[in-house]
Order: structure tokens, then sequence, then C-alpha cells
């Protein structure tokens, strides 16, 4: 999982239509958690409220070094708005685009062969295979999918959960109902729910940017404790990047220990002396870590960094005025 920085434009209530180098994409979520299509094909993404920088996975045949999650062989689209009557909120997961009913299928195609031999026993067959077709799991499932994007549209998401409660009594084996259930709790600010949902789904399939989820929704229930625990759960190697470290430094400074947050901070790139947006954040932190700590010097010097590349970047100008009267 890597984070990156992109711009996006409001479209319609909880739609945004994003703009990155690749091109244009459209998606759908609220604080923290969105699904989305673009370029790269369907992906999901987390992000840090307030701080601009997100976490994203593409799932299927994403072009370039994306990584794939358990779910990568669910090839559907996530997407709201006009324009987008093939994409969905919740896209059905492939377990249910499988098998719908073999014996059904085949029984209707026998019913269509025998109509031109013996037309009553082909009628009869036909219509039999119509009901067992109809009866099947998958296909009760696919009615609850659209139901519940349907409802998500009307912005109803009480009901959109309720049809995919439905579907995970049907098929309770299928993982990425779970992925769904987890974000949509999660865009209602039902963060006990989301985590329930995001936990149960990552004990069947492992997915970094669904990890990183489930901390943003401790983070937001206020359980800053339990978000830092699952964040240091993450395997060694995302824990040597930049967006691991901004991530649980300003953690740290969520839990007002500064102290923590600098020594995460100061394994980043200290000695970088380009600028961009990532480490504009990274240098916003660390002078806020020196700030707290009381060590003003150090935290002029890093503001002062952050205000050259940037001087309306969160509240550096006001805290740098402080600390310059001071």
């Amino acid at each position: 999982m890597r984070l990156r920085f992109r711009k996006s434009i409001k479209v319609a209530p909880g739609v945004r239509v994003n703009l990155s180098k690749s091109g244009v994409g459209m998606s759908v979520g609220t604080k923290g958690v969105r699904v989305g299509v673009g370029p790269r094909g369907r992906y999901t993404s987390v992000s840090i409220p307030g701080t601009g920088i997100y976490g994203i996975e593409y799932h299927g045949k994403g072009r370039g070094n994306a990584r794939k999650s358990g779910a990568a062989q669910n090839a559907q689209h996530y997407a709201y708005g006009e324009g987008a009557s093939r994409q969905e909120a919740f896209p059905v997961p492939q377990e249910l685009n499988q098998g719908t009913s073999s014996l059904g299928c085949l029984g209707m195609a026998a019913g269509v062969v025998l109509i031109f031999i013996q037309p009553l026993l082909g009628l009869a067959v036909l219509l039999g295979s119509v009901v067992i077709y109809s009866r099947s799991k998958n296909v009760k499932a696919h009615g609850l999918y659209r139901k519940a994007n349907k409802s998500a549209k009307k912005g109803d998401y009480e009901q959109a959960a309720a049809a995919l409660e439905e579907v995970l009594e049907l098929k309770p084996e299928v993982a990425l109902v779970r992925l769904h259930l987890g974000m949509l709790h999660f865009s209602r600010e039902d963060y006990a729910q989301a985590i329930r949902y995001l936990e149960e789904y990552l004990r069947l399939e492992a997915n970094e940017t669904v990890k990183f989820a489930l901390a943003q929704a401790y983070r937001q229930r206020g359980d800053l404790d339990q978000a830092v625990s699952v964040l240091q759960s993450l395997p060694q190697e995302a824990k040597q990047e930049l967006d691991y470290i901004i991530t649980l430094g300003s953690l740290f400074l969520d839990m007002d220990k500064p102290d923590l947050a600098l020594e995460v901070l100061l394994t980043g790139p200290t000695r970088k002396r380009s600028m961009d947006q990532q480490i504009a954040l990274f240098r916003y932190l660390l002078g806020l870590s020196y700030y707290r700590l009381d060590d003003r010097k150090r935290a002029l010097a890093e503001f002062k960094k952050v205000y050259v590349y940037d001087k309306d970047f969160q509240d550096t100008a006001s805290l740098l005025a402080e600390l310059e009267g001071q």
C-alpha cells in the first residue's frame, strides 16, 4: 500500500471527481474510506481526514506495479453519478457471478430444445428450470445487491445496509460482502459496526489497505491505542515508508504524546531538501512535535521550511507568527 496525493472536486453529496496525473476518475464515500474507478481500474482508498494523504490499493488487472489484494479477482467497478450507469457503489463479488444455478441453466437449455420435439414436455422443463434458477441463493444475492445500490444512490444507507446484511445471511462465505458493509457503516459514521465487519473481512482476506481503513475506524471512534496497534501490525515493508511514519506520528500527536511522535518522525527523511505535499506534511508534524516539546528553535526551523513551500499549509502561518513574536 502506498499513500499518494490527489485533488478532488465534489459534484454531489458523497461523490467526487478525482484529478491526477493519470487522468480523471470518480469515487464515492466519506470520512477516510472511498471506493472508485479511475484510469487504472477499480480501487479502494482510505485517508487520514484533514491531511490530504490517502492509501490506495487497486484490484483486478490494474496498470503499473499496484499491489493486488485478496479480493483482486473481483473485477468490478465502484462509482456513482451521471454517466456511471454500469458502475456500482457495491459491485457484486465474483463468487456470486459463478455458478448461479448450473442445474437451472442446463434445464432451461434442455427445455428450449424439447419445445421443438415435444412442446408440452419442453415447456414444463423450461418453466421448472426457471423456478430452480430464480430460487438459487446467488440469484437472490444479485437482487439484493441491486437493491443495496439503488438505496445507496438515493442516500438511504440504512436500507442499503439491510440488503447487504441479507446477502451475508445467504452467502456468509463471501468475504467482500463484509468489506462493503464495513465501508458502508464507516460512511454512516457507525464506527463500531465498521470495525466489526472490517475485522471479519481481514480474518478472511489479507489486505493492507483495509487494515489501514480499520485503523482509521478506530481513530474516528476515539480508540487511538487500538488504531496504533493496527498500524503497527502492518508488514515491515510498509513501516519503512514515509506514509506509515506520517500516519503513526500524527496518531501519537493526537494522543498528546509528542515525544513518541518525534521518535517516529525522526526515522523519516529529515535531511531531504526537496519539498512536495508529502514532505511538507512530514515537516509540519515534525515542527509540531518540537513545538509541543517546547523546542522552539527546531520548531521554528521546520515551520519556516513549510511556509516557504506553502504559506497556507495547515496553521503554519499562525504558529510561525507566535514563535517569531517570542
